[in-house]
């Protein structure tokens, strides 16, 4: 397993993360290539002529980036960090081509270990398609760790099917842990929490 030497220190995952979430290519280049922000900032003029982009040029605000608040909101709302150096790092993610290089996460993170199987459909399902969904997953989530979008319409369903049963589902937010989406999801999401 390659360890980043960039993705040891929580703040600077944090600081890295705010600048450079929306560059993976960019994010993937500084890890590999550096070991701290002090390296990163030496070496500017390389950075910028590799990769001509806001995202290059915004580096140089690394030294004025404080993460404190960001710190402070992940303690209080029990969220946690996970990079590319964790051993929890789900597997599968690793093998795409630029997989994140920090991800955040509520509850059980160990249900990824399990094997998954991922259900995802219409925002606007008939009455079938929910039924066929909730048996689908009432029989499937004894087996596997049903991963789901947390959209309106199936991916709703299958969640709260594997809720129902006390089955460890994962729920792949398109929105940071900041915002929850959608809103009328919220009491699904401290329910799958607590159920792991």
């Amino acid at each position: 397993m390659t360890y980043y030497n960039l993705l040891s220190n929580k703040a600077d995952c944090l600081t890295l993360n705010k600048l450079l979430y929306h560059s993976p290519k960019l994010f993937h280049f500084l890890i590999s290539s550096f070991n701290s922000k002090k390296e990163v900032l030496s070496n500017m003029s390389v950075i910028k002529q590799k990769f001509i982009s806001k995202s290059a040029n915004s580096l140089e605000t690394i030294p004025t980036l404080s993460t404190q608040k960001d710190e402070d909101f992940l303690k209080e709302k029990n969220i946690h960090l996970l990079t590319l150096n964790d051993p929890d790092y789900p597997e599968y993610l690793k093998e795409i081509h630029y997989p994140p290089p920090v991800l955040f996460f509520q509850g059980n993170i160990a249900c990824l270990k399990k094997p998954m199987l991922g259900i995802v459909g219409t925002r606007k399902p008939s009455q079938y398609g929910t039924h066929t969904t909730q048996q689908f997953t009432k029989k499937l989530c004894q087996y596997f760790t049903i991963i789901s979008g947390f959209a309106e319409g199936i991916d709703t369903v299958a969640h709260e099917t594997c809720v129902n049963q006390k089955e460890s589902t994962a729920a792949i937010m398109g929105v940071g842990l900041d915002k929850l989406y959608p809103q009328e999801n919220s009491l699904l999401a401290e329910k799958i929490i607590k159920t792991n």
